[in-house]
């Protein structure tokens, strides 16, 4: 009995190591592109907490802090003057859409999306994408 339980065979090591490394190899693809949202959505907190009055202030005001904020937080990818602004009665948005398309093996690349949203009305909710550009509530999926 003890002559069977040897332990794993050279094809059981090989697949297992394959399968680690091919879960490393997206760690290490994707991982950088989910920092860089983690700095954007860190910078908009930043933005929001310490400018309550958002509403007042200019557009070029609000890309060039949201660019020092990038800045000091080390995103590398993402450009403030991609942000949109959309201002109404009662709040300014700042909403932040992207797509990051990552090469993983040789024609197969991943795509991840992002969506971010500063919302002067609603400070609580900061960098949740909760309404569109015309003023709707998104439904949550």
């Amino acid at each position: 009995m003890l002559t069977r339980q040897r332990g794993m065979s050279t094809s059981g090591l090989i697949l297992t190591i394959g399968v680690v490394g091919f879960f490393l190899t997206l760690l290490f693809k994707m991982g950088p592109s989910y920092l860089d949202n983690m700095g954007v959505r860190s910078a908009m907190k930043s933005m929001l907490n310490n400018n309550p009055n958002i509403a007042d202030m200019s557009k070029d005001k609000i890309y060039s802090q949201l660019s020092s904020y990038f800045t000091i937080n080390g995103v590398r990818d993402v450009n403030p003057k991609d942000m949109v602004i959309v201002r109404r009665k009662d709040r300014t948005l700042i909403n932040h859409e992207y797509e990051v398309r990552v090469p993983v093996f040789y024609n197969v690349d991943v795509v991840m999306s992002f969506k971010n949203q500063i919302d002067s009305s609603n400070a609580d909710a900061c960098c949740t994408y909760l309404i569109d550009d015309e003023g709707k509530s998104v439904k949550k999926q």
